[in-house]
């Protein structure tokens, strides 16, 4: 079967206004640091030195749409990465799944090398998964319309496995990918002089070739 390439259009980096991205940043550090329900609005506004506490009400209406914008502002950008990955894949040539897995695991890290300092949104995406939040991270169509791609596309490469199988491996798969790349994003913070850029790709072709492993063994 072929998977059609095409079919989702990507979404532009979103803009925010000075204001909106000032309370999006900091709540994104506090939720990081702290947990995502041991933060109040009012902390996040007076954290951002806006002198209305009630800031993110009137910004962004509800803490929801505040974590909401904060996905966009990370999911979007990175999403059209991996899109521009898959169109150079051929599902069902050698290496394809390889490259799939690849084109899942590498906006990531190329995030985590280009922002440093900048990646607390790993631990927000972490946080929401262990909530079981999963709708607001998976289904969202202009953050995650790669994702969706990716996975029809990693089905024709894998046929001879069962749908709740491949659907069951997949799950793993994700779990795996979002706490080892929040792992990673901690020791990088911790341990600078080990966890170099270079050492990170090294790492991160280890991880792809392990979800390759899980995904195709029998």
């Amino acid at each position: 079967m072929n998977t059609e390439k095409s079919e989702t259009p990507v979404v532009n980096e979103p803009k925010f206004s000075k204001a909106k991205l000032s309370l999006m940043l900091v709540a994104e550090k506090m939720i990081a640091e702290k947990g995502l329900n041991a933060i109040s609005e009012r902390e996040i506004a007076r954290e951002a030195g806006q002198k209305n506490n009630s800031a993110v009400q009137y910004h962004f209406g509800n803490r929801e749409e505040l974590i909401s914008a904060i996905l966009d502002l990370r999911m979007i950008p990175l999403n059209a990465r991996r899109h521009d990955m898959l169109m150079t894949i051929q599902p069902g040539q050698a290496g394809s799944l390889e490259a799939l897995v690849g084109a899942l695991v590498m906006p990531y890290i190329h995030h985590l090398i280009e922002h440093p300092g900048e990646n607390y949104y790993v631990s927000l995406i972490t946080q929401l998964a262990l909530s079981g939040q999963h709708q607001q991270l998976l289904f969202d169509g202009p953050r995650s319309s790669s994702l969706q791609l990716m996975t029809r596309m990693m089905r024709d490469c894998l046929p001879e496995l069962e749908q709740t199988e491949f659907h069951s491996r997949m799950n793993f798969t994700g779990t795996q990918l979002i706490h080892t790349v929040a792992l990673w994003d901690l020791l990088r913070r911790q341990q600078s002089k080990l966890w170099t850029n270079e050492y990170l790709l090294e790492q991160s072709q280890q991880l792809i070739a392990f979800i390759v492993g899980g995904l195709i063994q029998r």
